[in-house]
């Protein structure tokens, strides 16, 4: 799991290859926003830039994918690698 620095998102990798972003102002329970499943076995590790606008995952097949729009994507936006 993953928290950047502005603490809105919260962003998780998992074994089912997809990195799903939850956001943290919605209430008391975070509310899932985005689900990024371009990865082709589990996703291992994630985490966000200073700025908190770029995403990165490492998956078991060793590769880093990085994603911009993350962070600073309104919801209903669309992050892109």
């Amino acid at each position: 799991m993953a928290l950047p620095l502005d603490s809105r998102l919260l962003a998780s990798g998992s074994e089912d290859k997809q990195v799903r972003l939850y956001a943290l102002e919605d209430g008391p329970a975070p509310s899932l926003k985005y689900t990024l499943d371009d990865a082709a076995l589990a996703v291992y590790s994630v985490a966000f830039s200073a700025d908190s606008k770029l995403l990165a995952s490492g998956s078991q097949e060793t590769k880093v994918r990085v994603y911009a729009g993350v962070g600073g994507a309104a919801p209903g936006g669309e992050a892109r690698r």
